[in-house]
């Protein structure tokens, strides 16, 4: 293979192996057919499971390539979708000599088939109520059916493994894919990897698929952090307000202005220290026709150019998708996807999301994009800007008041504690507290809501000047440096790079177009000598009245 592996890797690979090796000597030994299925059950099926960038297709293809070493055998590599199967076949040629991607399409021929050939498919091009609906279940005139091609590779003394990657989409209960697995491939070895395993559906897979025994080798986000594949957490700073302020503020913009900023800043960064990479930015809109239009406009006005912003709206991953994460002349993506699942962007720093809806994968999956360390910077000491990923939660919809705030803070930390420990920066209505997680339990909000003042707006403001709000700075200190302090990276002397930085209390947001700048205001004048001037000449003060009211 031509990556070395970090120890925590081969001792996975080696786990495996041990628990392949058991079993495939009583497969070899056994003389009956119920035999070797039995020996399959106990000890022919494990599940790894590791953290998003901890190397878990790098274990599979090196447990692949030992055992292929070891006995026949033949493997079947299963992606979640068909855009992710060019990255599968890509990462197996790079990092593994000893493995030979093969054509499932019109290579299935058992004649010149060899120990360790793999072919990368989807559930989807297999599994069908009918057979005779996929085209590679149908015997062709240069190719036998997959059905019939298992069947003559047994005959030839070839074993049938399956590697399933993200596991947790793709089996439960009375799938057609199960019915697949069990029917047709009935494989000697499975190895499922997951970095979202659901602990339900595993069990009713190994129920529904005849597995009496699923191993389960567990990967800690400690062993990948130190090993410098992944990052070491994530700040956050999620945008808040009750809800006689939210239709004021563009929670968007204000999440866009502070995610253009970390990324310039981590951009200059490692030009200082002498990086050649241009990190990536993530731009996640929800579903509203004109959310890509309007993100793409608040970028290019916040002096993003419009040749470095790339569009991505389809619900799976594909080539294009791939190719716009490597193609460093983008700097920012927009995307759409419910789910953004497995594709690659280890240059991607700077995650904005806009969706209202967040669930456990949007933590797992979405924000697993940042956390891997690009190659270029593994084994670097770099400074902290460089050690962290960053998300601005910008989720002015979903926002339901002073009742709700707490609420949702403790959902963000619960998504996003699933896969690292971080610090959280909340902004509430101007007030900003740092809240740590740790082991997955948050603590509770740190101070009451309290609605700030309106500013008071003096006649003789210049009305051409953009409506604007202002907040205290968000940033310095927290993920950028503190104004006025002198910062050196961790590597030698050189300063951060300058970034443009309001002092605090002059950070600016634009207001929501269509929202007024300044409204009527109706104000007491405080010198009350002409109102009691004005009560003495129209009511009369004598003894009449006051008489009255004895």
């Amino acid at each position: 293979m031509n990556v070395t592996p970090k120890r925590y890797q081969g001792d996975a690979r080696d786990s495996v192996l041990e628990i392949f090796r058991y079993a495939c000597k009583q497969i070899d030994e056994a003389l009956d057919q119920q035999s070797r299925l039995a020996a399959s059950a106990y000890n022919g099926c494990v599940l790894i499971q590791a953290p998003t960038g901890a190397g878990k297709t790098l274990i599979a293809g090196m447990v692949a390539e030992d055992f292929s070493k070891e006995t026949n055998i033949v493997w079947l590599w299963f992606t979640p979708f068909a855009g992710l199967v060019e990255q599968a076949r890509i990462a197996i040629k790079y990092d593994f000599q000893g493995l030979r991607v093969r054509d499932i399409t019109c290579e299935r021929i058992v004649r010149g088939t060899r120990s360790g050939d793999v072919f990368v498919t989807t559930w989807a091009s297999v599994a069908a109520s009918r057979k005779d609906a996929k085209r590679i279940r149908r015997d062709g005139d240069e190719s036998v059916s997959l059905d019939h091609f298992l069947e003559q590779l047994r005959a030839s003394g070839f074993k049938v493994g399956v590697l399933v990657d993200e596991a947790h989409h793709t089996f439960s209960t009375g799938t057609e894919a199960v019915k697949f697995y069990r029917e047709v491939l009935m494989p000697e070895f499975t190895l499922m990897i997951t970095a979202t395993p659901d602990d339900q559906d595993a069990e009713n897979f190994r129920k529904s698929s005849g597995i009496v025994k699923m191993h389960r080798i567990t990967v800690s986000r400690l062993d990948a952090v130190e090993a410098k594949l992944i990052k070491g957490g994530i700040k956050s700073v999620a945008y808040i307000a009750g809800d006689q302020h939210r239709d004021l503020v563009d929670f968007g913009l204000a999440a866009l202005t502070d995610g253009v900023r970390v990324h310039q800043s981590i951009k200059a960064q490692l030009a200082a220290e002498g990086i050649d990479m241009v990190p990536l930015m993530l731009v996640q809109v929800d579903s509203s026709e004109k959310s890509v239009a309007k993100a793409k406009k608040d970028l290019m006005n916040l002096g993003i150019r419009e040749d470095a912003i790339a569009v991505y709206t389809s619900r799976e991953p594909d080539d294009e998708l791939l190719a716009v994460a490597r193609d460093e002349s983008r700097e920012v993506l927009i995307f759409k996807m419910a789910v953004a699942l497995g594709f690659d962007a280890p240059r991607a720093f700077t995650l904005v999301s806009m969706r209202g809806a967040h669930d456990r994968d949007f933590g797992v999956q979405i924000v697993g994009r940042i956390l891997r360390v690009d190659r270029r910077l593994q084994g670097r000491q770099v400074s902290d800007l460089l050690k962290y990923g960053y998300v601005f939660l910008a989720d002015a919809e979903k926002q339901t008041g002073l009742t709700g705030a707490a609420d949702k803070i403790n959902a963000i930390r619960t998504e996003m504690s699933a896969i690292s420990p971080f610090t959280m920066l909340v902004t509430i209505a101007g007030q900003t507290s740092v809240q740590v997680v740790q082991n997955g339990q948050p603590s509770m909000l740190a101070n009451p809501w309290e609605a700030p003042a309106i500013p008071e707006w003096k006649a003789g403001e210049d009305s051409a000047v953009p409506p604007q709000t202002t907040t205290q700075d968000l940033l310095a200190g927290f993920i950028l440096p503190p104004v006025n302090t002198p910062n050196t990276i961790a590597t030698g002397t050189e300063p951060y790079p300058s970034s443009p930085q309001p002092p605090p209390g002059q950070q600016q947001y634009l207001l929501r177009d269509g929202v007024p700048r300044v409204f009527k205001t109706e104000r007491l004048n405080l010198n009350t000598s002409g109102l009691l001037q004005c009560v003495e000449k129209r009511i009369k003060f004598d003894d009449n009245p006051l008489c009255q009211y004895k």
